[in-house]
């Protein structure tokens, strides 16, 4: 019995096209190893993006359009969200990140504002869990990041934590 498709069984598909496509003249050990990298950032670019918009949800539901100035974000986060910024300013030839300070965090301070506000956290068996899903993502985020090679077993961890937490905030 076939397994019903999932949407993002969808989105695989799609990268699995375009990059066969782009990649026609490449050899076949690098088109095949940035197939199953594209789809290792797809579980990354899903997960964090998904834990962004859970924040702006839930947020903007308790306190309204204003949330960022209602939600702890710690000093240092601040301070990195505004030099990041500044950074962009300099830079206008790039897009800008988005239109909230929640693109400017990385995915470790991302999992930081949500450990740090309660109504947040309430989504989350509790912060020993949610830090540890932060932690490993963040690890094979970073490899991914900057170009290294991943292996099944990372991308089992990528597809169980990211389920995981969609179970929890209720996107499943």
């Amino acid at each position: 019995m076939d397994k019903k498709a999932t949407p993002f069984d969808e989105l695989l598909k799609i990268v699995d096209d375009e990059v066969n496509k782009a990649a026609a003249s490449l050899p076949v050990d690098i088109k095949e190893k940035g197939v199953e990298m594209s789809k290792a950032y797809l579980y990354v670019y899903c997960v964090e993006n998904t834990l962004r918009l859970f924040v702006h949800q839930q947020s903007e539901l308790k306190f309204g359009s204003s949330y960022l100035n209602h939600i702890f974000i710690n000093s240092k986060v601040k301070k990195k969200i505004q030099d990041r910024k500044d950074e962009e300013t300099k830079s206008k030839f790039l897009t800008p990140r988005g239109n909230n300070d929640l693109y400017y965090m990385d995915f470790k301070e991302l999992g930081d504002v949500i450990i740090g506000n309660p109504d947040l956290l309430s989504h989350f068996p509790n912060e020993i869990w949610l830090k540890a899903k932060i932690e490993e993502l963040g690890n094979i985020r970073n490899l991914i990041a900057h170009n290294n090679l991943i292996g099944e077993h990372e991308i089992n961890i990528l597809k169980a934590n990211y389920q995981s937490i969609l179970r929890q905030i209720g996107t499943v």
